[in-house]
């Protein structure tokens, strides 16, 4: 498995492919477990967990003034996005019931419907699937589904519209002007800012995955990482490349694990409803990237991926990839997670009673 992760991260960065490491280590292994070479189960919680404190220690290292100055524009995209998700949840969510064929023997009702094309967080909204006794397998399917799709395209259009209608960044890569990547080799060799940096790092995300809040992982371990960044000042520390390279291979593996074809082959009649669905959902979702750019100080690429319909993880890692600022991003989707979970449920519910 490792294997085949490996070498599909090594070709994909080869061929020069957007976020090769990430999309390389992830088609890798899915391809081994669909075609039956291998089989493992997905990896356990504790395993997620150090990946989504890994992942927040890359983001905390990467906050500064400046990323914070940039969260003053947050609001109004942090209630807009929520807004639409819900909303394109529950009316997309009709039209994949809809568009069902009367024949499947996998005939949807509306809380399985509206549950399997809600972007909200995966976990949360299986958790609720079974709590309402919706058809756990679409929801888990079309999730997947949902997860890949936007893996796949979402960074393409965002470069072709970044590139077709300007993106007016200061600096070029998308790193902030106070905060670059090069560390001298005296900073390197110091290791006992990095062992404080990384122990506020495990003391954040292990209170993040005890408190049960959705990211709270990500969020907490970003926030214990900034914290002892900014007590002793080690303003210029930055996660290695190896290390994001990493992080994205291990993210594309623990997806992989979570993903099979067979279950897509079993709802071959939902394959065109979802498809429909997934394409107008990606479509609201650049219109909302794209009203975000228009209404708001944030630059195209931001707002385009703060409005991505994508897991939170994997729109982090995609982010911080292409030199997006994360920390904006990071706070819009947590909004967006910890509403849809809020509120989706219960809408979903009334609804079925009305309707």
């Amino acid at each position: 498995m490792l294997g085949a992760s490996g070498a599909g991260a090594f070709v994909a960065m080869r061929f020069k492919i957007p976020l090769a490491a990430l999309m390389g280590a992830l088609t890798g292994t899915v391809l081994v477990q669909s075609v039956g070479l291998t089989s493992l189960e997905p990896a356990p919680p504790a395993v997620r967990n150090v990946l989504y404190a890994a992942v927040g220690l890359m983001i905390g290292l990467r906050i500064t003034r400046s990323s914070l100055k940039k969260l003053r524009g947050v609001a109004a995209p942090a209630i807009m996005v929520p807004t639409v998700m819900i909303v394109s949840g529950v009316l997309l969510g009709l039209l994949f019931a809809t568009l069902t064929p009367d024949d499947s023997r996998l005939r949807l009702d509306l809380k399985t419907a509206v549950l399997s094309i809600t972007p909200g967080g995966f976990q949360e909204l299986v958790i609720a699937a079974q709590q309402m006794d919706a058809l756990l397998a679409v929801v888990v399917t079309t999730h997947m589904i949902r997860i890949m799709t936007v893996l796949y395209t979402y960074p393409k259009i965002v470069n072709a519209l970044v590139s077709r209608l300007g993106n007016e960044r200061p600096v070029e890569d998308g790193a902030s002007e106070d905060q670059t990547d090069e560390v001298t080799q005296e900073e390197r060799a110091n290791v006992g800012p990095w062992i404080a940096i990384i122990s506020g790092t495990a003391a954040g995300g292990a209170f993040g995955a005890w408190s049960g809040i959705p990211a709270g992982t990500v969020v907490f371990a970003m926030l214990g990482a900034a914290a002892v960044k900014a007590v002793i000042g080690a303003d210029s520390a930055t996660l290695p490349n190896f290390g994001r390279l990493g992080i994205q291979v291990s993210l594309g593996i623990v997806l992989g694990l979570q993903f099979s074809l067979g279950p897509l082959a079993r709802a071959g009649s939902l394959v065109i409803p979802l498809a429909i669905c997934l394409v107008l959902l990606i479509a609201l979702s650049l219109a909302t990237g794209l009203l975000i750019w228009y209404t708001t100080p944030t630059d195209l690429a931001t707002a385009l991926w703060m409005s991505a319909p994508g897991g939170l993880m994997e729109i982090v890692v995609m982010a911080d990839a292409m030199r997006v600022d994360v920390l904006p991003v990071l706070t819009v989707h947590t909004m967006r997670v910890v509403l849809i979970i809020a509120i989706q449920p219960s809408l979903v519910l009334a609804l079925s009673r009305l309707l």
